[in-house]
């Protein structure tokens, strides 16, 4: 008799289901990664998500948080008045739903040249099953731009992020 072979064709699926979501996140443009803790892992924080950086990664991590939790960063980036600001801030509601928001701006001004970005997402993870959760962000986006005082056009607009987080086995997690 043949053992079966059940595993091995799961293990195909979900590789080829993370990896195309990987090739779909790419081409995100116009996000700076925040956190130490995520960007000191090479960007691979999206399969832990298990402080308040959440929101930014993957809101399917906020599930995990017991507690609340605030983030806050400012940095010069380039050194060139380049000014990147974050904030977020975390809350559980029971053990299986917590929210969150954050905010982000960058900003450029000089003489020449004023350029404004600023996101706000509103976040919400829930627990499904101790090693499932599924999350979503609702997220506003206001960009303006002025070359010589002249405002290039003001833009504004909505998007959403979905995640999700699945721990098969303890030690062993997917984002």
């Amino acid at each position: 008799m043949k053992p079966k072979l059940i595993f091995a064709p799961s293990v195909h699926l979900v590789l080829l289901i993370v990896l195309a979501l990987v090739l779909i996140n790419e081409g995100s443009i116009g996000q700076i990664p925040i956190g130490a803790r995520p960007l000191g892992m090479g960007e691979s924080f999206v399969a832990i998500a298990d402080d308040a950086n959440a929101i930014s990664w993957n809101p399917a991590g906020l599930a995990q948080l017991r507690q609340q939790a605030i983030n806050g960063m400012y940095t010069d980036l380039y050194g060139i008045g380049l000014v990147h600001s974050y904030l977020s801030y975390i809350l559980p509601l029971t053990d299986q739903n917590v929210i969150g928001i954050d905010w982000s701006s960058l900003g450029f001004e000089d003489e020449e040249l004023n350029l404004r970005d600023n996101r706000m997402n509103l976040s919400y993870g829930i627990r499904l099953v101790r090693q499932l959760s599924l999350g979503v962000n609702f997220r506003y986006v206001s960009i303006d731009t002025a070359l010589d005082g002249e405002s290039l056009g003001p833009a504004t607009g909505l998007g959403m992020d979905l995640g999700i987080y699945l721990e098969p086995i303890s030690g062993l997690s997917f984002g």
